[in-house]
């Protein structure tokens, strides 16, 4: 793979590497950070050979020019560190973006590693994300990029294709509908998309950034934290009270919206277990069978989840015995 990211990196004047690490992979794209001699440090992302149906997914249209899009709409803001876009070539499918998080990799490989992250952490990033919603909110007015619903209704199908298809609807159409709420989002930030070296960490992926709902940047991040602790077979009870904490403090996102943050976060979760891009090894055997089924019997007719009913249906006892 290396071999083809330097082939493509030649062609847009990257000639003079002599350093390149993989900082994520996946069945979609690769991240790389390079050093060249002539530009410095950069952070590489290329989608590789045979991956646009990989596991049947469908991958959005013109994900570079919006991702291009996205990190330039960020670049103003300070507080997240989000690299900058330099030079991308859409038929090689490379973009080009200025360094963050030395000797950092994705988030999803440092847990693989070394255990899962403190809930500190946890939130922390999570309240990055918030403010970048925030200040996504509060320059919408100054921004030239077109708000259409096109892109956020293709993501909010394709990440929950295969679950129960009036649910998908139902909540898709109640955000699309929140025009209080809505604004640029980063599209589906997961532990991958994190770069992290155990002190700072850095967001490197908006491909699905898009005109959406705050709700499901929130949603999905929380949904790949509790896969990640039922996987690991963490206690839940501080990992609930904190989002707890966190609604009742958000600026951005209230109480109001606590059913369809659990939606999401169930969403995000069964999404995972049917397409393990990102493989997470759960301790048990039944384990995986159990949770999918109690996760869809939350999002069965006449439920109305709440954070409650979660907590308890995914209760040790029940998911691990």
């Amino acid at each position: 793979m290396k071999k083809e990211v330097k082939i493509a990196l030649q062609k847009l004047g990257y000639t003079k590497i002599i350093s390149i690490k993989e900082l994520s992979g996946g069945s979609v794209h690769y991240i790389y950070k390079i050093h060249d001699l002539s530009h410095g440090h950069a952070i590489v992302k290329w989608r590789g050979p045979k991956t646009k149906h990989s596991l049947g997914m469908i991958i959005l249209q013109n994900e570079i020019s919006y991702e291009i899009a996205g990190l330039t709409f960020f670049a103003s803001q300070n507080e997240v560190s989000i690299p900058k876009p330099y030079i991308a070539d859409v038929a090689s499918g490379i973009l080009v973006m200025s360094s963050i998080v030395d000797n950092g990799v994705d988030l999803k490989m440092w847990i693989d590693k070394n255990g899962m992250i403190a809930i500190d952490l946890v939130f922390e990033i999570l309240n990055s994300i918030e403010k970048l919603l925030i200040f996504s909110k509060s320059n919408m007015a100054s921004s030239t990029i077109g708000k259409k619903n096109d892109r956020f209704d293709n993501l909010f199908t394709t990440r929950f294709k295969f679950q129960d298809v009036f649910v998908v609807e139902e909540l898709k159409e109640k955000l699309l509908m929140d025009l209080e709420h809505r604004c640029f989002i980063l599209g589906g930030l997961s532990f991958k998309n994190i770069i992290y070296n155990g002190n700072k960490y850095g967001f490197c992926d908006l491909e699905t950034f898009c005109y959406g709902h705050p709700a499901f940047d929130i949603g999905y991040y929380l949904g790949h934290v509790l896969l990640h602790l039922i996987a690991e077979n963490k206690d839940y009870n501080s990992f609930f009270n904190r989002v707890a904490f966190f609604l009742s403090h958000s600026k951005l996102i209230t109480l109001s919206h606590e059913r369809d943050l659990v939606e999401i976060i169930i969403l995000t979760i069964l999404y995972r277990l049917d397409h393990p891009s990102v493989l997470y090894e759960f301790k048990g055997k039944r384990t995986m069978k159990k949770l999918r089924s109690k996760l869809n019997s939350l999002l069965s007719v006449g439920h109305l989840p709440d954070f409650n009913s979660l907590k308890n249906s995914l209760s040790q006892k029940a998911v691990f015995c």
